[in-house]
Parts: C-alpha cells; sequence; structure tokens
C-alpha cells in the first residue's frame, strides 16, 4: 500500500503538462483488470476475474478528424454452478477494433470536446471447461462487429481531463465453434443482440524529460448478450455475460 501512496504523491508533484487542446496522437499501453459474471439459460452461472493488457494509439484534436485503434488480450478463471454440479472453466477474452469520427472542441476552458465515432472490430471468446466440470468441452465465439457511439470530455483543471465514452456494437455473422470429444467439431448460430460498453476515462497529465505524458484510469462496465439459437446436436442457450472493473495506461503523445 506504502508504494501506490508513493507513486501518487510523485505523480502529483511533477511539472504539469502545458495546457492545450491539440496534443497530437496518443500512444498507449497498461493492465486491464475487470470481474466477469456469465448466465446461461437452463441456471448456470460462473463468475471471475480477468487480467489482460490493453494496446492502442488514439487521435483527438479539436476540428479535425478522430481516428483510434486499441486491442485486448485477456484471460482468467470462471467458477460457478450449473443444477448444483460445480463448473470451472478458463476464459479467454479479446479484441481488436478501429474507430473513426470527427472531433467539436470549444476553444475556451474547460475545453469541452465531442467526438461522434463508428468504425469495425473483431472478438473472440475462448472458454474451455476445467475439472471438476462435467463435461469437456470447448467453445470459441468469434464475430465481426461494427462499433458506434461518442466520447465527451473537458478539463477539469489545467493537468487533469475527464471524459465519458459510449460504445455499441452492432453483431454480423456471429458463430460459436463447439469442440466436443464425443462429437467432434460443431459450428453453433445464435440471435445478434445490441452489445454496449461504457467508460469513464479520468487523466493527469505531466512532463517528464520534456516530454508530454499522461497516467490515466478508466473504470468501465461491458454488457454482451447472445440470443438462443436453433442447432444439431445441440441448440445454443441464451447467453449473457457483464464486465465491470479498470484499465490504468502510460499515456505517451507526440
Amino acid at each position: 500500500m506504502t508504494h501506490w501512496i508513493f507513486l501518487g504523491l510523485t505523480l502529483f508533484l511533477l511539472p504539469s503538462a502545458f495546457l492545450h487542446a491539440d496534443r497530437g496522437v496518443e500512444l498507449f499501453l497498461g493492465p486491464e483488470v475487470y470481474g466477469t459474471t456469465r448466465t446461461k439459460e437452463g441456471g448456470a452461472k460462473q463468475t471471475g476475474t480477468l487480467y489482460g493488457v490493453r494496446l492502442g494509439y488514439e487521435r483527438v484534436k479539436r476540428y479535425k478528424f478522430y481516428y483510434a485503434l486499441d486491442g485486448l488480450y485477456s484471460e482468467g478463471i470462471l467458477e460457478g454452478k450449473n443444477n448444483d454440479r460445480l463448473i470451472r472453466s478458463r476464459f479467454i477474452d479479446s479484441n481488436i477494433e478501429t474507430r473513426f469520427g470527427y472531433t467539436f472542441q470549444s476553444k475556451c476552458f474547460p475545453y469541452l470536446a465531442f467526438t461522434p465515432f463508428f468504425g469495425v472490430g473483431y472478438l473472440w471468446e475462448i472458454t474451455k471447461y476445467l475439472h471438476p466440470s462435467p463435461i469437456k468441452v470447448q467453445f470459441e465465439n468469434r464475430f465481426p462487429y461494427i462499433p458506434f457511439g461518442c466520447l465527451v470530455s473537458f478539463y477539469f483543471r489545467k493537468d487533469i481531463q475527464i471524459g465519458l465514452r459510449f460504445t455499441g456494437r452492432f453483431l454480423w455473422d456471429g458463430k460459436q465453434k463447439v469442440k466436443d470429444p464425443d462429437y467432434g467439431t460443431l459450428t453453433q448460430c445464435y440471435e445478434e443482440y445490441l452489445q454496449y460498453r461504457v467508460e469513464l476515462p479520468i487523466e493527469y497529465l505531466f512532463c517528464w524529460n520534456n516530454q508530454e505524458l499522461s497516467v490515466r484510469l478508466t473504470p468501465f462496465y461491458e454488457y454482451r448478450h447472445y440470443g438462443t439459437g436453433i442447432n444439431f446436436p445441440f441448440d445454443f442457450l441464451d447467453t449473457k455475460f457483464k464486465f465491470y472493473g479498470a484499465n490504468i495506461e502510460l499515456v505517451y503523445y507526440f
């Protein structure tokens, strides 16, 4: 605990970055940790914590085109019950996404900015059941999607920026591959629902060795829903995911 307090005081005492709205392109990297709840039609429920890393870049400039590219890889263990039987699985959650838009921003403090965007992305989830689960199968859910939404941000003070990002996802061609020791490899289709993610980035800007940097903490909540699908020999059961956590990133501007 002491070293986290020391880190916080060190960042707070660093020289503040010179405030200007057009900071150029940013490159960011950092860990992402989040809790997960997975519920399935029939009563199955699992919870766990995922640990991952997020990497990407983003360009937000006043009255300029906006673009971004970022990716995530994370994994963890989910545990729970299905009809009073213990189930345990390794879950891998990954995606890559690019976004395009335009930024409208005021020229006076607090430099309120509004950036609508859309883009294209690809997401894949892998669930592999482990002992003592009664089934020994692996599910691979992969799909392309169209992200859309907006980013709103403002300066709380000259070295602290606060934002709100909402992202919706239109899925298409959603399919799940099932690897079963008895039936081999199967492909299941499911009903595609709108998914969404809400983020609250809080950013502290500072200068180090004449370089403009920042540390950004982003709490978030994400919801995914996959509807029932009729398949053979097994139907896809209605499945819902809830994700809640945060990432912390070091941001470099150039």
